[in-house]
């Protein structure tokens, strides 16, 4: 479907674009595609095409408000690491819940969560001036 284009940078941005849209179709895809550059039958149209793995969905964590903070944009490449500083909401709060979600809405309770963990023995302080630093 690709030797209409004339140059392999549009073949990366389309098949980029087949990717980024989802589905078992793009999947399909990008299956066939990665098979002909392995099997070294794709000839020209693939040669010099590189597919990259990205992230389907943005990933983030849920901040005041139910909102979701994102850490990770869709369409990032992976593997990859994003960290951000978060601060306590209390004084001398000594939990803090983190919680992993994936999706594009806005609010969390509208994103699929994926996963929680507590930080615990935070330092008491005020609120506000204790960070914690989270990697995805």
């Amino acid at each position: 479907p690709f030797h209409h284009l004339s140059s392999v940078r549009c073949v990366v941005v389309v098949v980029v674009i087949i990717i980024l849209l989802g589905g078992p179709r793009s999947v399909a895809h990008g299956a066939a595609i990665q098979g002909s550059i392995l099997s070294g039958e794709g000839g020209d149209h693939v040669r010099d095409v590189m597919l990259l793995d990205v992230a389907p969905l943005s990933l983030g964590t849920e901040t005041a408000g139910g909102i979701m903070t994102v850490l990770i944009p869709r369409g990032t490449t992976v593997p990859t690491e994003r960290t951000m500083d978060f601060h306590t909401l209390e004084d001398d709060q000594r939990i803090m819940t983190i919680d992993v979600y994936e999706g594009e809405r806005t609010m969390t309770n509208d994103n699929r969560l994926l996963g929680l963990f507590d930080m615990t023995d935070l330092p008491r302080g005020p609120r506000g001036e204790v960070d914690v630093r989270v990697t995805f």
